[in-house]
Parts: structure tokens; sequence; C-alpha cells
């Protein structure tokens, strides 16, 4: 799964994507 990974890094704070993902 790197490559969703790699989409929730470039992926804006407003989207979904990065809910578990916070830097």
């Amino acid at each position: 799964n790197v490559q969703v990974h790699n989409v929730t890094l470039h992926a804006p704070p407003d989207s979904p994507y990065t809910d578990g993902i916070v830097p």
C-alpha cells in the first residue's frame, strides 16, 4: 500500500485520507 500512503502524505489536511495520518 505504498501508493496509497504516498497519496495521504500529499493530501490536504481536509482530506479524509489524512484522518489517521496526521504529521
